[in-house]
């Protein structure tokens, strides 16, 4: 999904001037990079875990979102950035 994500960030012509920054960790580390970036997308898998995860995110201003479960299997890495895109525009 990354990869996917920096694929259609690289390729676009409106984003290329833009630092975008796109990384996977896993959610138990929460607390220890969310100062590193705009916004939080949390896997469907794990959304169990979202309101854990959201009290992280709110204490530190971040917004948090949990990626559609149909983009993330079908790999839609655009919808995906557009939908991080919005969520940091919107905050």
């Amino acid at each position: 999904m990354v990869t996917k994500m920096k694929e259609v960030a690289a390729g676009s012509e409106k984003l290329k001037n833009t630092d975008i920054r796109i990384e996977a960790h896993p959610a138990g580390e929460l607390r220890e990079y969310i100062e590193d970036f705009d916004v939080v997308m949390v896997g469907p898998q794990i959304k169990h875990q979202f309101k854990m995860l959201k009290e992280i995110a709110d204490a530190s201003g971040k917004p948090i979102q949990v990626i559609d479960t149909k983009d993330y299997g079908t790999v839609n890495g655009a919808n995906i950035l557009k939908d991080a895109i919005i969520l940091k525009t919107s905050h």
